[in-house]
């Protein structure tokens, strides 16, 4: 009986760790960087839901289009009308390589347009990259990105499953 239910925690465990590894995967981040973000979601709060909507969204507008996504062609009209001047968000969200980089550009981004009474246009590019539910829990908390942001690099790394014992449970499985 003991045995049956060492390998039934067993295989919950090693779902977790796959489910940890496909859910960091579709969001185009580090499962380290998942489960910091995760854990900082449900500290604060925040239904997961709403944050892989926003993680898929960066994945879509970020994802390369002939003639540009329509995120990126946003923020370049917005640019173009005169929105976010010396703002080093703007660079820092082109040059992102990762959606964990295009989320801290854009709170970056997000952040500096605000100090410069363009809260009108942040919303709209967080909207833009980032999808309607980003965009309205800014709305009500400019913070809110920053905060949550802030709270995940807070979290230990002995918190987390190691991305080594992520990879031998998804190795397992396959």
């Amino acid at each position: 009986r003991l045995v049956a239910e060492a390998w039934r925690l067993g295989g919950e465990a090693l779902a977790n760790y796959i489910a940890i590894a496909e859910k960091a995967r579709d969001a185009n981040v580090s499962t380290d960087f998942f489960q910091r973000i995760t854990k900082a979601a449900e500290a604060a709060k925040t239904p997961v839901e709403a944050l892989a909507e926003a993680l898929k969204k960066l994945n879509e507008a970020s994802a390369p289009t002939l003639g540009g996504s329509s995120a990126q062609n946003r923020l370049d009209e917005l640019v173009k009308l005169g929105n976010f001047a010396g703002n080093s968000g703007v660079g820092e969200l082109k040059g992102a390589n990762s959606n964990e980089e295009r989320l801290r550009a854009l709170n970056d981004l997000y952040s500096q347009a605000l100090d410069k009474g363009q809260r009108l246009a942040a919303l709209d590019i967080v909207k833009a990259f980032g999808g309607d539910k980003l965009a309205a829990n800014l709305a009500k908390d400019a913070d809110y990105l920053d905060d949550m942001l802030t709270a995940a690099d807070k979290i230990s790394g002995k918190d987390l499953i190691s991305a080594a014992d992520v990879q031998r449970a998804t190795e397992l499985q396959d």
